[in-house]
């Protein structure tokens, strides 16, 4: 290997990093790699206050998503609003539900770590396949409606209830 990055190219191809990964080591990155007992995989999501990590833990072996809350949204404002975004997220257990793990509220890094949903979320079916059936359409509406309802009976509300945040589970195999 002459250079960094064909070192990190081989790495990708024996699956021993991920392009993500290689691109943050190639930028001096690699502490932000490391989330508490996680080891960070990619990044599979976005918004206003921070990102959405694809994670492995380091005992478990299990894949998560994390959402980590941006330096740059570390206000006093925002760190109350995630602080409430993660004890309401520990009070929602519902098949319909993505599942709240652990968190991190430090003054350090700031996350939760969350069940990792295998699959494509409804925009993107959409998008690629067509309008759903009828039959599929309501399916998918009362089960979202369903999660809605006992996060609303728990006395947590959520303005993120649109077709990008919601998924179609793909059952592992």
């Amino acid at each position: 290997m002459e250079t960094a990055e064909q070192l990190a190219d081989e790495l990708i191809v024996r699956d021993l990093l991920t392009q993500f990964q290689a691109r943050r080591v190639l930028d001096g990155q690699q502490e932000t790699l490391d989330l508490g007992d996680h080891l960070v995989l990619d990044e599979i999501g976005s918004g206003g206050m921070g990102r959405v990590y694809l994670a492995r833990h380091f005992a478990m072996d299990r894949l998560v998503a994390i959402k980590v809350l941006a330096p740059e949204s570390r206000d006093a404002s925002a760190t109350r609003r995630f602080e409430r975004e993660v004890r309401a997220a520990a009070r929602l257990q519902h098949p319909n539900i993505g599942a709240a793990y652990d968190a991190c509220l430090g003054d350090g890094e700031q996350f939760l770590v969350m069940e990792y949903v295998r699959g494509k979320n409804l925009e993107e079916i959409v998008h690629e396949s067509g309008p759903f059936t009828i039959q599929n359409a309501l399916n998918m509406i009362s089960q979202a409606a369903a999660g809605l309802q006992f996060a609303h009976e728990k006395g947590v509300f959520t303005g993120t209830s649109s077709p990008p945040t919601c998924s179609l589970m793909t059952m592992a195999p």
